[in-house]
């Protein structure tokens, strides 16, 4: 479990904490391909399929940049959704707003996963 968080899902986590909303399957576009041709242009190589991720929040706000992943990068972004709700599965608590699952989450997770991010400051909200 620990390699599995801090080598694979770890960057992962720590992008949905900073940006602080669910990633869903749906939010990944795949790039079209005037998208792949604009990468090679800019002499970036793509290796395998490449999603921008766009969740709903987003699409109406000019001022928020797109991130980019590749297939695995989507993968463990996927992953790391469901270490969190993992952890409040074992809470047997009810979250109202992802954002309280990521306060939960942040209480229970090692704290440089949230650490920079609002979550940061929730290590203690959740003492037993």
């Amino acid at each position: 479990m620990l390699e599995e968080l801090f080598f694979h899902t770890g960057p992962a986590l720590q992008l949905i904490f900073k940006l602080g909303i669910e990633p869903k399957d749906e939010y990944f576009y795949e790039f079209t391909e005037e998208d792949y041709n604009q990468l090679k242009t800019q002499g970036e190589a793509a290796e395998g399929t490449m999603y921008m991720f766009i969740p709903d929040n987003y699409k109406y706000q000019a001022s928020n940049e797109v991130q980019v992943a590749s297939e695995s990068e989507k993968n463990s972004i996927l992953e790391a959704a469901k270490i969190i709700e993992r952890y409040r599965e074992k809470s047997k608590l009810t979250f109202n707003i992802y954002e309280d699952k990521l306060k939960y989450a942040a209480s229970r997770l090692p704290a440089v996963f949230s650490e920079g991010t609002k979550f940061s400051k929730y290590k203690d909200l959740f003492l037993p």
